[in-house]
């Protein structure tokens, strides 16, 4: 089986929340999140998709690599 390399686009943006001041919006499948820092935010929002993946098809990418 060979590896896919899938890319969406993670939407981060500062909030006034105290807890969780960083949102995560990943639009191509219609999900969010939240962390403490960018790096929580993203590391989560990964993490928000791979679960994904294990209940639902994934769609395609949007977005595509250069070679």
């Amino acid at each position: 089986m060979e590896d896919k390399i899938i890319i969406w686009p993670v939407i981060i943006k500062h909030t006034k929340d105290s807890d969780y001041p960083y949102f995560a919006r990943i639009p191509d499948i219609d999900g969010m999140t939240e962390g403490k820092d960018i790096t929580d935010a993203k590391n989560i929002a990964m993490d928000y998709i791979g679960t994904y993946s294990l209940v639902h098809d994934l769609p395609k990418s949007n977005t595509t690599l250069p070679k």
